[in-house]
């Protein structure tokens, strides 16, 4: 049995990315994932947009520098120029042959758009092998783990992006990769840790830390790590989220409506406009703007 067949699901299961999307908009969840826990009669999924395939190729530049570093027991990882190229590849095939949702100034000069995108995906690549790579030591790329959630029909389900072994031996870090405009203050969001307790369940133990690694979209792109130490008393309270939005789900299934939209005044009111939202056009609580 392959690791994949090992974590292949045997209860429903929800991951952070359903309830990252529930948080922001629960429209969009039970749009995008409603219809696998009989909340919407078909799952809508909205092509991706131009920063979703830079984000993607990103992650598989940096996935390649990791698992060199593995394969070869920390002896290689591959060049600048190698991490650019293979960056440079994804973004391109992904650009061509996926189906794309594009706003009207995207739209207007489309060959341009491509460019751009090219070209920071290359850039942030190049940034990431120079300014991550080195002080790392990487030990699990996408490591899959499933949670039992106590007393509900569902599993918590995910991948950590990278578990570090630490510089010098600093103890084990849950490394999670971000391209941003900025920087959060904190890397202990629900998502690291969620990745926290899948190492406990995994490894007998949390990790020391948890990390975000932002790589800054900019004229020349730069990079800021935000590190936090993980507690059994820091990780309870997201997890206990995560058993809410359980109890949400449930009782949604009873034909109550429990998912609220995005609010359209609130320091997230991006996520209520056609430019951030495949839905806005068809959904009744769209701001309009």
């Amino acid at each position: 049995m392959t690791q994949d067949e090992k974590f292949q699901e045997e209860r429903p299961q929800i991951t952070m990315s359903m309830i990252n999307t529930a948080i922001g908009c629960g429209i969009q969840f039970v749009r995008r994932y409603g219809a696998r826990f009989d909340l919407w009669e078909r799952e809508e999924i909205i092509p991706p947009g131009i920063a979703l395939i830079t984000g993607i190729s990103v992650h598989k530049a940096a996935e390649l520098s990791y698992r060199r570093y593995i394969d070869t027991k920390g002896e290689e990882v591959p060049t600048v120029e190698e991490v650019q190229d293979y960056a440079r590849d994804q973004v391109n095939q992904s650009l061509s042959n996926q189906e794309l949702r594009l706003d009207e100034d995207e739209v207007t000069d489309i060959k341009q758009t491509f460019a751009d995108a090219v070209d920071q995906t290359v850039a942030l690549a190049g940034c990431h092998r120079e300014r991550v790579v080195p002080t790392v030591k990487p030990i699990s790329v996408e490591r899959p783990f499933v949670v039992t959630l106590k007393n509900t029909p569902f599993d918590l389900s995910g991948r950590i992006d990278m578990i570090d072994a630490g510089v010098n031996d600093g103890g084990v870090i849950v490394r999670d990769l971000k391209t941003a405009k900025s920087a959060p203050q904190s890397a202990l969001t629900m998502q690291n840790a969620c990745y926290a307790v899948g190492v406990k369940i995994c490894d007998g133990e949390y990790p020391e830390s948890v990390a975000l690694d932002v790589l800054l979209k900019r004229k020349e792109p730069d990079y800021k790590m935000v590190c936090n130490p993980v507690t059994e008393s820091t990780v309870v309270p997201f997890i206990r989220r995560v058993e809410r939005f359980v109890e949400l789900i449930e009782t949604a299934k009873t034909g109550h409506q429990v998912f609220l939209p995005a609010n359209p005044d609130g320091p997230d009111g991006w996520r209520c406009t056609k430019k951030f939202c495949g839905y806005s056009t068809t959904c009744p609580f769209w701001s309009g703007k």
